[in-house]
């Protein structure tokens, strides 16, 4: 073993132990505190392993990336309604509202004869 470093009273060796330097003697600890280590009941990290990339829409129309600890594509954020004007505020409630189609009964032409379909 050779000796790298002597700082703030520890000394370093190559081998990745510290070992702090008292009177009386070396005491070995080795230097494995990271999020590897083993853990029996749960992460100790308070934040997730993973983090998926999410694109934010603001309601500017603006577009920023942050991460989330849960897969999705894009969030997009509610708009004011109150700072609108009447205009768009009606566009928008005519946009949202239910579409119904209704049939026009003259463009339908019934031409069926059954009596094709009759063998005797």
């Amino acid at each position: 073993m050779s000796l790298c470093s002597f700082t703030c009273g520890a000394l370093r060796f190559s081998t990745g132990y510290s070992r702090h330097v008292s009177s009386s003697s070396l005491i070995l600890e080795p230097i494995r505190r990271n999020s590897t280590r083993c853990s029996i009941s749960k992460q100790s990290r308070c934040t997730y392993p993973r983090m998926y990339k999410t694109t934010v829409a603001l309601a500017d129309g603006s577009t920023i990336t942050v991460r989330l600890n849960q897969p999705r594509k894009i969030i997009k954020l509610p708009m004011d309604v109150l700072q609108l004007t009447d205009s768009e505020r009606r566009a928008i409630w005519l946009g949202r509202r239910k579409k119904v189609e209704t049939l026009d009964e003259s463009h339908i032409e019934d031409n069926f004869d059954a009596g094709k379909y009759w063998t005797k």
